[in-house]
């Protein structure tokens, strides 16, 4: 995601055989609640098993606060941040590309 010059860049890695959501790149620091190497577990009632995930949240009427569960270093943290205290929660979300058109009919 990315706004105003901020970046969040997530990656669907293998963290101990299993699939989960890595925070690669967060910029500005304290911009967004997650840091570098974050495994972002969920964010509000929402699992977070792909990075799409993450979009979903924002588009699907995002509150003035959020609860965030993250692997840190290896320990399990649930924080809230609101956008006042991280602006990039303020942000609408990078639209998805529009889908390809269909193939031609012969």
């Amino acid at each position: 995601m990315q706004a105003n010059g901020a970046s969040l860049v997530v990656e669907l890695k293998t963290v101990r055989d299993l699939s989960a959501v890595v925070v690669t790149e967060s910029s500005p620091v304290a911009f967004w609640p997650f840091q570098k190497n974050d495994v972002i577990v969920r964010i509000n009632t929402q699992q977070i098993s792909r990075p799409s995930d993450i979009l979903f949240v924002w588009r699907t009427g995002a509150p003035s606060s959020f609860e965030f569960e993250v692997l840190r270093g290896g320990t399990r943290m649930v924080f809230t941040g609101t956008a006042a205290e991280f602006p990039g929660l303020a942000l609408p979300p990078t639209p998805e590309p529009p889908p390809p058109p269909p193939p031609p009919t012969p």
